[in-house]
């Protein structure tokens, strides 16, 4: 939501409320149809991607009752693992390396289990890598990385390339996506809102903050 140092500035009108409305889990959503990963897609449509992920990874250390809890619930009982999930799910989207992502979980408390961690889940979408890695390396050679509306990311210099460009370029395939949606997405909502007498305050992140009348 808003930090707390911007919530003074950020106030409804009288008689309105503010309403806070998320793109969510736009990244997962927008890397499945890019990198055309059917698992990803389904997983994403179904729900909570990263409580999906999550009850994969750690089906071993779960219940017959955690695998039929909501949502909702899942993430309130079992926050760390679905952490979890969302760290292994998104550097991997992207273009961190099995190490990388293996210090990153590290660094986030669970070191000693973190290698199992990220082969389980590596198990689970084995397209997500090599088509992240492809695509990076793909748009290196060829110059620049390119969006799903188009849009373009050059490089900015010549000569060998190096692993943070890459992962820079596989970035903006995704990035670039989610931004052009959120505008689509914002403008839709724009529309939808003056029929109420609402409207957006200011975009926030992947996520609208929006003003509402009372009744």
């Amino acid at each position: 939501g808003v930090s707390a140092d911007a919530r003074p500035v950020v106030v409804p009108e009288r008689g309105c409320v503010l309403l806070y409305i998320d793109l969510s889990q736009i990244e997962a959503a927008i890397a499945g149809a890019v990198f055309r990963i059917p698992g990803l897609v389904e997983a994403t449509i179904q729900g909570d991607v990263y409580a999906a992920v999550a009850r994969r990874i750690f089906a071993d250390d779960l219940d017959a009752n955690d695998l039929t809890l909501s949502d909702g619930d899942f993430k309130a009982k079992h926050p760390e693992k679905r952490a979890v999930a969302k760290i292994c799910l998104l550097a991997r989207i992207y273009g961190s390396s099995e190490g990388g992502l293996v210090s990153n979980l590290a660094a986030a408390g669970f070191s000693a289990r973190a290698a199992a961690i990220v082969e389980r889940f590596a198990s689970f979408f084995p397209e997500l890598a090599e088509a992240t890695g492809s695509s990076g390396e793909f748009s290196a050679r060829r110059g620049y990385a390119i969006a799903a509306t188009g849009l373009r990311r050059h490089r900015g210099k010549k000569g060998p390339v190096e692993a943070w460009e890459v992962r820079g370029l596989i970035n903006f395939s995704v990035q670039a996506t989610a931004a052009a949606l959120f505008k689509v997405a914002g403008n839709r909502l724009h529309r939808l809102l003056s029929r109420f007498g609402a409207k957006i305050v200011v975009p926030l992140h992947d996520a609208f903050i929006q003003s509402d009348p009372v009744q």
